[in-house]
């Protein structure tokens, strides 16, 4: 979300493209703007910006598992996405086999990767 907040972007940008590194901006993002129900406008933003890859998550925002994959596979005819699987959200303990699930499910949908991340209040598949 800090993209939204930081007056010199574009040329933090212009250093990431000169250097020929891949950037993205984080799930945070897509979250204030889907939250807002301002997906079209997110979308002219990474138009406006020039970006390639992006990041959908649903760490800090509650949103139905269908709708997020459609979103990652709306968004996978235009850009790289990589998607997130996470345990933010305080539903209960993942098991390893519902993990692998929603890691497929977001493949499948059209991330060509996706990130394992976990709250260290709640592991991701219980405590091992």
């Amino acid at each position: 979300g800090t993209a939204a907040l930081i007056p010199s972007l574009e040329s933090k940008l212009n250093i990431y493209e000169a250097s020929k590194i891949n950037c993205y901006f984080g799930g945070t993002l897509f979250e204030l703007f889907a939250r807002r129900d301002a997906i079209e406008e997110y979308w002219r933003y990474l138009d406006k910006f020039g970006m390639e890859y992006i990041e959908i998550s649903d760490a800090a925002i509650r949103l139905a598992r269908a709708e997020k994959l459609k979103y990652i596979n709306d968004f996978s005819k235009e850009f790289v996405v990589i998607g997130q699987v996470t345990n933010f959200l305080p539903v209960g303990l993942f098991s390893f086999d519902l993990l692998l699930k929603f890691i497929s499910e977001e493949l499948e949908a059209g991330a060509r990767y996706v990130i394992v991340k976990e709250s260290e209040q709640i592991p991701l598949y219980g405590s091992g």
